[in-house]
This record gives structure tokens, sequence and C-alpha cells, in this order.
């Protein structure tokens, strides 16, 4: 699958895991690099030569591109903006702060810059300073988040700019996926969808509490604070929560259902709408990164 992202960083399927703060680490980077997407480490507040070693760390389980993911509010941020240079990482996307600073330093290193921006504003002022691409976060997302919502914000970035747009926020399965294609997104970043895979360090009971294989029906619920989820029973749903921000729930009975449509459609719609069904079944928390991947081939 060949998006301007794709061709940009050299991976072979347009999506990112998200930078989360003490759970992207270099394992589930790595993994994700070696399934085909780009495999982020999320340096959050960690001391400088902690961010490094998970960077070597990195680089012994994986020769495919992978990225650090700077918090800008983080007092260390400078050294590990340079760490990134020294130790020669691919691609950077930075939050919560305007990375113009550090423009010049990663460019003149062949890092591709991606900021994570909330706003048509920003993402301006990014393209100027010579972002690569913007990643187009809407509040769905967790960590350090705007007011507006994905559905709403990708189509304005990706007007408002000429560089690629990825989509972030909300985004689980494929129809997500489908659906950020559509808005004009070259690619979407995920963080929660990765969160209870196998390769993820995340406690075996929060993989479990979200196993497409739990008993229960359940449909992950999100409010505004990174990885904090609430269950929505259909007996006593609560209406004010967002449902799905993060990990959707597919019946075996839905996914029987949604093949069905899509070998009445094959014909008549493109053929990557054909391969987002096989995203679609995957959406099973704990399956691998390759598991996952693979079925984009």
């Amino acid at each position: 699958m060949k998006t301007k992202i794709t061709e940009l960083l050299q991976i072979e399927y347009p999506i990112f895991q998200g930078g989360m703060a003490w759970v992207a680490e270099h394992k589930l980077a790595a993994a994700v690099s070696n399934a085909g997407g780009l495999g982020i480490i999320g340096a959050a507040s960690a001391p400088p030569e902690v961010v490094r070693e998970e960077i070597r760390k990195c680089k012994e389980l994986t020769d495919k591109p992978f990225g650090v993911n700077i918090m800008l509010l983080n007092p260390n941020a400078e050294e590990v903006a340079k760490i990134v240079v020294e130790e020669g990482v691919q691609a950077v996307t930075t939050g919560a702060g305007n990375p113009g600073k550090f423009m010049d330093l990663w460019k003149n290193a062949g890092v591709k810059v991606i900021p994570v921006v909330a706003s048509v504003a920003m993402a301006k002022m990014m393209e100027r300073a010579g972002a690569d691409a913007v990643v187009a976060e809407g509040m769905e997302s967790g960590g350090h988040i705007g007011s507006t919502t994905t559905m709403a914000l990708v189509p304005q970035v990706v007007d408002a700019v000429s560089i690629p747009v990825i989509a972030a926020g909300g985004i689980a399965d494929g129809r997500g996926m489908a659906a950020a294609f559509m808005l004009g997104a070259e690619g979407i970043q995920m963080g929660t969808r990765f969160v209870a895979s196998k390769e993820s360090i995340v406690h075996e009971n929060y993989k479990n509490h979200h196993s497409a294989d739990n008993h229960r029906s359940c449909h992950p619920v999100y409010d505004h604070r990174i990885l904090h989820p609430v269950c929505s029973h259909s007996s006593h749903h609560n209406s004010h929560l967002c449902i799905p921000a993060g990990s959707p729930h597919i019946s075996h009975h839905n996914n029987h259902r949604m093949h069905h449509h899509f070998r009445i459609l094959h014909n008549k719609c493109c053929y990557p709408c054909f391969l987002f069904w096989h995203l679609i079944q995957t959406y099973k928390p704990r399956k691998s990164l390759t598991e996952i991947m693979r079925l984009y081939s």
C-alpha cells in the first residue's frame, strides 16, 4: 500500500504507532516497524540518557525506520532533540509545543519532522517552518489535545496545507482508516489500538479487560485522559461518553455482517476499501503487530 507517507518514510503501511508516555518503549516501537508501520518511542519526560538507551535497544530489534516522539514541555527537550540526531533516528514527532527552534537541527541531519497539531493555524505554521508532514490530532486522542474532533479537524488541515497529513484520534480499525483517507489523510496514527497487543508492556489485566474474547458485552469508551477507559454496557449506556475513542469492540456477528457487505460492494468500490476489511477483522486486542499488519499484504 503506497501513499505519500509510505514513500516519505520508506515504510510499508501508512500507520503510525502513537508515542504514548511510558507505554511506547523500544519493544513496541520495534514490533510496529518490523510489521511495516512506523514505530515511535515516546520520550515523554524521561531523562535524555534513558531515551538514548531506548533508541539503541530499538535498533537492536529492527533495521526498519522508527521515530521518537518528543514532548516539548519536557525540560530536557533540547538535549533529547540532539540525541535524536546523534543516534540517527529517521523521524521525529512532536507534541505540547512548537518545535520551530529545533527544525534546522533536524532538517540538516535528514530527520523527517512530523509535528502533532490540533488546529489549522498550527499546521500552517509547521509547514512554513519546514515540517515534512503533520499529524492532525482530534480531541478523541489522548495526551495534549485541542478541542476539535478528528472528523472536523482533518479535512480542514488537509485543505490548508500542501504537506501530507496523518489523521489521529479515535481511529482503531479499518473503518476509521478508510474514513481518514476519504477526508484526505495520507496515513493514520493509533495509540490505544496497540496498547493491548502482545508486544505491549501494559499489564495483562488491562489487556484481558479489553480483549475481544471478554465474555461481557463491553464497549470501551474514553474520557479526556490518556489510557483511562470506562466500560459502557448496553443496558446502562452513559450518553455523555464518546464511543468509540480508542478501542471499539467488534463482535463476531458484526464481522460476519460487514464481510457480507464488503463482498457485495467489492466490485463497486476501490481496491483499498476491500483491504480495509482485513484490518477490521483484526480488531482483537491480543493479536501481535505482525499478525495485524500481515493482513494488508
